[in-house]
């Protein structure tokens, strides 16, 4: 038999809090990333072009880095969002447990 663990509302809060900022930090970097590490017409990066194919592969670097950032950036935003929309949905049920528990019975838990 597994055991019951309750999570309280503001642990969930703080995590999607946590989540937010992360991404918000990620994305900043990842901005800065795109732009100073753009490939060119003479330059890819931060390095002077040296072949085709090299130029080609950092292509491939650079777009796949930043749809992968800018995927998990997404990823943490909503993540941060469900967390705290759990956190609220949470404390009114235990709001409403309270309150209907005095109602029945006149005491709270």
């Amino acid at each position: 038999m597994t055991e019951k663990r309750v999570i309280p509302p503001t642990s969930i809060k703080s995590a999607g809090g946590v989540c937010g900022e992360v991404g918000r930090v990620l994305k900043g970097h990842a901005e800065a990333f795109a732009v100073d590490a753009a490939p060119t017409a003479r330059c890819f990066g931060l390095v002077e072009g040296a072949s085709r194919q090299l130029d080609e592969h950092y292509g491939d670097f650079y777009t796949e880095l930043n749809d992968y950032v800018g995927d998990l950036h997404k990823k943490l935003a909503a993540a941060g969002e469900a967390l705290t929309r759990i956190s609220r949905n949470q404390e009114r049920t235990e709001d409403h447990t309270w309150a209907e528990a005095a109602r029945l019975d006149g005491s709270a838990w």
